[in-house]
Formats: C-alpha cells, sequence, structure tokens
C-alpha cells in the first residue's frame, strides 16, 4: 500500500510494518506492530486517500483489532512518522472491523453486530453510529469522496445512505443460478455520483466469476423511503 503519495508500506515481519521511498530507492526506517498482523484480513493495509491515515489489522489472543495510524512528517525526519490514533478491538471469533476513508474529515467504520460507527478523522472522535441490524454482517464499507454517502455491504444487501438526510436504500445482491455470491468490495465513484459493485459468483471451490454492477447514487436515494 502506498502511504502519501511515494511511501510504500509493507509488512516486514509479523510484528513490523516497514516504510520505502519508492521515487529515492531508499528504506525509511520500521514501526514496531502492537500485535501480530492479521494477515487473512483483506486488505492488510488501508492508506486514507490523502496519505495522512493508514490502517492495519492485528491479533492478539483476546482477539482482532483494527489500529488507525496517523502519518506525520518534520523538518528532521527521512519519512512519516507513524503514532496509533484509534483503536477498534473486537472479540475472538469476531471478523476484522472493515473501514473506509474519505477524502474530507471522517472515516467510518464497520464494527460486528451490524453497528457502522462515523468518525472525525481530525479529532478522532465518535461524530455518530447507526445500525444495518444485528442480524447483519458488514462484509464492506465506502465512503463517497465529500462523505455525502456511504455504501455498507452486509451478506444479503448493500445499503446506499444520505449522510445528511440520513436516507437509505436497500439494494438486493444479484443471484445466478447454482452458484452462491459473495459481496467483494463496494466503491464509489470519483464524484460519488455511482457505486459500483464487486459480486463474486461461486459453483464450486475452483469454479467463480466476478461480476460488476454500477448504481446510480441519486437516483437510490431517491427511491428510498421516507
Amino acid at each position: 500500500s502506498f502511504l502519501g503519495g511515494s511511501v510504500y508500506v509493507a509488512a516486514a515481519s509479523r510484528m513490523v510494518v516497514a516504510l520505502w521511498d519508492v521515487e529515492k530507492g531508499h528504506f525509511i526506517g520500521q514501526v514496531k506492530h502492537p500485535g501480530e498482523l492479521a494477515r487473512n484480513n483483506f486488505p492488510p493495509f488501508l492508506p486514507s486517500p490523502d496519505g495522512n491515515f493508514l490502517s492495519t489489522v492485528y491479533e492478539t489472543k483476546k482477539g482482532i483489532e483494527r489500529v488507525i495510524w496517523s502519518a506525520t512528517t518534520d523538518s528532521d525526519s527521512v519519512g512519516p512518522q507513524l503514532a496509533i490514533v484509534n483503536q477498534f478491538p473486537v472479540p475472538a471469533g469476531s471478523a476484522a472491523p472493515t473501514i473506509a476513508f474519505s477524502r474530507g474529515d471522517t472515516y467510518a467504520v464497520g464494527m460486528p453486530g451490524g453497528r457502522i460507527e462515523l468518525y472525525s478523522s481530525k479529532t478522532h472522535e465518535l461524530n455518530g453510529s447507526y445500525s444495518i441490524g444485528e442480524e447483519n454482517r458488514v462484509r464492506a464499507i465506502s465512503l463517497s469522496p465529500k462523505a455525502e454517502f456511504i455504501a455498507v455491504a452486509a451478506e444479503e444487501f448493500v445499503e446506499i445512505r444520505s449522510l445528511k438526510s440520513k436516507k437509505g436504500m436497500r439494494i438486493g445482491v444479484p443471484s445466478e443460478a447454482g452458484a452462491t455470491t459473495f459481496i467483494q468490495s463496494v466503491h464509489f465513484s470519483p464524484d460519488g455520483s455511482r457505486l459500483v459493485m464487486d459480486v463474486l459468483f461461486s459453483k464450486s471451490e475452483n469454479a467463480y466469476t466476478i461480476s460488476s454492477y454500477v448504481v446510480d447514487v441519486y437516483q437510490a436515494i431517491s427511491l428510498a423511503p421516507k
């Protein structure tokens, strides 16, 4: 994953996050991770669009924890310095919290039990939350660039929600005869007007296809129940 343009972030070991400057071709340094990186959780590293934050997931004996790092650079440092600014632990057996950054001052975290939490990237304080239902697992999450809309993928639907009007519209996951479906990801277009849903259709362990579906966000919100 890239952080701040030219800085490449990778796992040097199960306990260390390493930084390289790919433009200058040199090693910047490394940061000790608070636990073993949970490599089975994809993506293992997720930078914010502006390069100011990095999210990682690690494992402990108690469960899984998602960590938000802040990347700062000063005149005396060779590259960005990472410091933990927020942490989201979940019990053992739970899926790692999903996360999405906007290009503004908001990031969203999908917690176990269908809970969606919205945070300020300036203060890292909770700004609001809502639920898609305790029975629904948050598989993927995305914020539009200006944080006007949020999309949350569960097992059987994708919910598009306006963060201003609080109106939301649920879209059923497309199906295919004889196949099990999984939502791989949801992504907003750069202007926030379209949502792309990547859906995997699996008929066996080695037989699967992935299809992308595009949704008009404004039309979906306009059809949402009042």
